[in-house]
């Protein structure tokens, strides 16, 4: 049974964040090169769900 890996990003926002953007491309470039069921979410810390992830 293969079980899915989920990567998480805490970020400013990736729209208007240099560093934000390198870190995402990253994870969503690895995640493409590795076989298996990878996930990407990017948590943006001016949403308060985000904030709330966070705690």
């Amino acid at each position: 049974m293969s079980k899915k890996v989920l990567i998480e990003l805490f970020t400013l926002d990736s729209g208007g964040c240099a560093p934000c953007t390198y870190m995402k491309e990253l994870a969503l470039d690895v995640s493409g090169k590795i076989d298996g069921d990878i996930e990407v979410i990017e948590h943006k810390i001016k949403e308060k769900a985000a904030v709330k992830l966070m705690k």
